[in-house]
């Protein structure tokens, strides 16, 4: 029986994002994870004590582990010291990593520092290739002397062409939205004009509140207080699989949920992402605050055709075949 580590970054964590890809990774990792004892680590969180580090059986599991996955994320920064702490990697825990698989990483920002670079060359291993959402974190890696393979986030892999011949393509009664209440991420006057777009061309708008820290009242303060609101996934999922509706928004992990329920789903770029998304993978995309272009789009008939690099994703999944 092999021992496995997974690093969960659904733990500790305020976007409801994460628990998104984390369950497209198990699922992808289904094969592995079933057929081991895995013990699980938040990438969010210190996860041991100092003593734990140095007497705990848990530590001693990790050094012993077959195989170490740390789940999607974009948690490859350019200052570990300095960036919000999406990856609390550092040396108090920097054993516990030894040695650890990406899977479907992605990068925010510029290069790495000479310390943050040490950091990533000392966590992760080189005996295989490691799964990225794009081009971008393959060359990061590359430049550090790792191997990488495109495989596009864990959520959007189960997408597939069946799934997307089931996706209406006219408009639906109904909408969910979402939006970011991240400092960086706000557009006050764009954002407000998608409220309004969504109350002018849907009978009823119900908010995603994928940030459980600050969504919520963002919302209240764009739309007003009242309506239909979404707080977990389960419910998420209840109101998709209703079928009669359309998700719009800034949160792309929604939007990758909304299309594997088979639902109308166009992504809102704010940073680049989302048109990243729809360059590799065909994800339905309007820049933010292109009001015209989105409602244009929205009262169109148009099919969704996901593209999956199913190769990269059947190969970096085949190393860990037994």
């Amino acid at each position: 029986m092999r021992q496995v580590v997974l690093f969960d970054t659904a733990v500790g964590s305020g976007n409801l994002g994460d628990l998104i890809v984390m369950q497209g990774v198990e699922r992808g990792l289904a094969p592995v994870l079933e057929q081991s004892c895995v013990l699980r680590f938040a990438t969010h969180l210190q996860n041991l004590t100092w003593r734990q580090s140095v007497y705990g059986s848990k530590r001693r599991f990790a050094d012993a582990a077959d195989l170490k996955f740390i789940g999607g994320t974009a948690c490859l920064v350019p200052h570990a010291l300095t960036w919000a702490p999406w990856w609390q990697l550092g040396p108090p825990n920097l054993r516990l990593y030894r040695g650890s698989i990406l899977v479907g990483a992605g990068r925010v920002g510029g290069r790495p520092d000479p310390y943050t670079a040490w950091l990533y060359r000392s966590a992760l291993t080189s005996g295989v290739a490691h799964s990225v959402r794009d081009e971008r974190t393959r060359e990061l890696l590359e430049s550090l002397g790792f191997r990488a393979l495109v495989t596009g986030c864990p959520s959007l892999w189960g997408v597939s062409d069946r799934v997307c011949a089931a996706i209406p393509q006219g408009k639906a009664d109904r909408v969910v939205v979402s939006l970011s209440s991240h400092r960086k991420q706000r557009d006050v006057a764009a954002d407000r004009a998608l409220a309004d777009l969504a109350k002018r061309n849907y009978a009823e708008v119900i908010f995603w509140c994928q940030g459980t820290v600050g969504d919520d009242a963002y919302w209240t303060s764009l739309a007003g207080p009242g309506g239909q609101r979404i707080y977990s996934l389960p419910a998420l999922s209840q109101v998709l699989s209703e079928g009669g509706v359309d998700y719009i928004g800034t949160r792309l992990h929604g939007a990758a949920y909304a299309l594997q329920h088979a639902v109308r789903s166009i992504a809102l770029d704010i940073d680049g992402r989302a048109l990243g998304l729809q360059a590799t993978h065909g994800v339905p995309c309007v820049r933010r605050g292109d009001v015209a272009a989105l409602e244009t789009l929205v009262n169109s008939q148009f099919p969704t055709s996901i593209r999956l690099p199913s190769a990269a994703i059947a190969e970096f999944l085949r190393q860990f075949a037994d």
